[in-house]
């Protein structure tokens, strides 16, 4: 078995006579000109006439890229999920699309079985056998699950299959959270590094339990070239690396860890390429990426009548998710502004009166709003005319939330926000479940209790303003 790191998700296996390439990303962005590939993956270690079989992971733009796959053979047949209804966008750009059952081993050949299993927010994992070696790859399937999630499917892969020869896990922090999150005092750098350590802490955790005899972070060569997040490029990719956290009670050394780079290949023990993780720079991103970068910054201008279109959508949400929205007692003003324009709408609540109006940036003062959301008209069009479209928010970098002070950064008002931005086919269940919200409360109150009386650490709330921003001169 030989095993290529393309760049990003994408690996390319070769087995038993079998060419199979995963997550295939490399013709352009995703998430409209928000994510860039970065190093540049290598292209030239895939022929895509050789292609027998591309494995989906899931349906996020940088898994499941439409202007890659566009350009790749239809010879290929594509391997996805049987759960995560990832056929019919497949199907759509000519694929013949295979729907594996879950931890089953499906046959490519006499020679070489897959197995694809789901395991939570719509992902899945792979494994891919032949009759010497394994290789595992779990892109983003489990370094951002929770933590029994984790342990489950560590047990169950390590009973099934031993120890495996390769596996390749995700590490990424993939998503606005908390870089798109501007408070007053905010330490940004530090905020988006800390983000990363515990994503690194979360690799070393599932490498350690697997235990394979060599360990690849991946799944997180992504830089942003929108000139309000682009900061985070270094703080993200130049600190702590996950290779780096596998020591103290995460040393596995029956392991060996390498932090690699596009082109990286291994075939048996034997290093074939031998490519390895570069800091980033950002002179060589400028260079790289100058008619990206224009691109990713350009904006268009918003008609009268294009605004007034998404506040009739936004206020038919706001009724939707009235009660939800309602089950708070607080009230709020916030401001959509659009770049490049002068146009933004505003919403707002008080009491339990709700509404959403347009109104002229130059009219208003933006101190007035808990939240300023800065984006592009298209971003939130798309966001509020698709069933999907709200990922080019809250998975990509679609925008940024700036909070008028540190408490209502705490009490993460942008919550409420992105529930309104997003398209709804029914009401949102509550979010005290099917209880009264002083159940709800004595239920929490009393497992604080018990958690504390048995010493078990708190289950991580990855979208918790409180846990996740670091502020100037605090080391909390």
């Amino acid at each position: 078995m030989k095993v290529t790191f393309v760049g990003h998700a994408s690996i390319l296996v070769e087995a038993g006579g079998l060419n199979i390439l995963s997550d295939p990303w490399w013709a352009g962005s995703c998430f409209g000109t928000q994510w860039w590939p970065y190093p540049k993956p290598a292209v030239d270690a895939v022929d895509p006439e050789r292609l027998d079989y591309i494995y989906i992971s899931h349906g996020h733009a940088d898994h499941l890229h439409n202007g890659t796959l566009s350009r790749l053979p239809k010879t290929a047949v594509c391997l996805v999920a049987q759960e995560l209804n990832l056929s019919e966008p497949l199907k759509g750009l000519g694929f013949e699309v295979i729907e594996v059952a879950p931890k089953t081993d499906y046959a490519l050949n006499e020679k070489v079985t897959i197995e694809i299993t789901p395991t939570v927010s719509g992902d899945s994992f792979s494994v891919i056998r032949d009759d010497r070696q394994i290789c595992m790859n779990m892109n983003d399937a489990l370094h951002a699950a929770p933590r029994d999630v984790q342990t489950q499917m560590i047990g169950y892969l390590n009973a099934k299959y031993g120890q495996a020869d390769y596996m390749f896990c995700g590490f990424g922090i993939a998503s606005h959270f908390p870089i798109c999150i501007e408070v007053p005092g905010r330490d940004r750098d530090r905020t988006a590094a800390e983000r990363q350590k515990h994503f690194n802490r979360e690799w070393a955790y599932i490498v350690h339990g697997l235990g394979p005899k060599y360990a690849f972070p991946f799944a997180a060569d992504v830089i942003f070239l929108d000139e309000n997040i682009r900061w985070a490029n270094s703080a993200v990719h130049n600190g702590e690396r996950p290779v780096d956290v596998l020591t103290g009670p995460f040393a596995t050394p029956q392991t060996k860890a390498i932090d690699i780079y596009p082109g990286f290949s291994i075939e048996g023990d034997n290093i074939v390429v031998d490519a390895r993780h570069r800091p980033v720079v950002a002179a060589e991103i400028d260079a790289a990426f100058e008619s990206e970068t224009r691109m990713a910054n350009r904006s268009t201008a918003v008609t009268a009548d294009g605004v007034e279109d998404l506040v009739v959508r936004l206020r038919e949400n706001l009724e939707t998710c009235r009660q939800y929205l309602c089950e708070i007692d607080n009230n709020y003003r916030f401001l959509i502004e659009f770049i490049g324009n002068d146009a933004g709408i505003e919403i707002c609540k008080t009491g339990n009166r709700l509404d959403a109006f347009s109104i002229k940036i130059p009219d208003i003062d933006k101190t007035d709003y808990a939240v300023v959301f800065l984006t592009k008209y298209s971003y939130l069009r798309r966001s509020l005319s698709d069933e999907f479209g709200h990922e080019v928010l809250s998975v990509g970098s679609g925008g940024v939330f700036r909070y008028r002070s540190r408490a209502e950064a705490d009490a993460n008002l942008h919550g409420e926000l992105m529930l309104v931005l997003r398209t709804h086919t029914a009401a949102p269940p509550s979010r005290f479940g099917d209880q009264s919200k002083l159940t709800y409360q004595m239920k929490t109150l009393v497992k604080k209790a018990l958690r504390v009386a048995l010493r078990r650490p708190a289950a991580v709330d990855l979208y918790d303003n409180r846990h996740w921003i670091r502020y100037e001169g605090h080391n909390g």
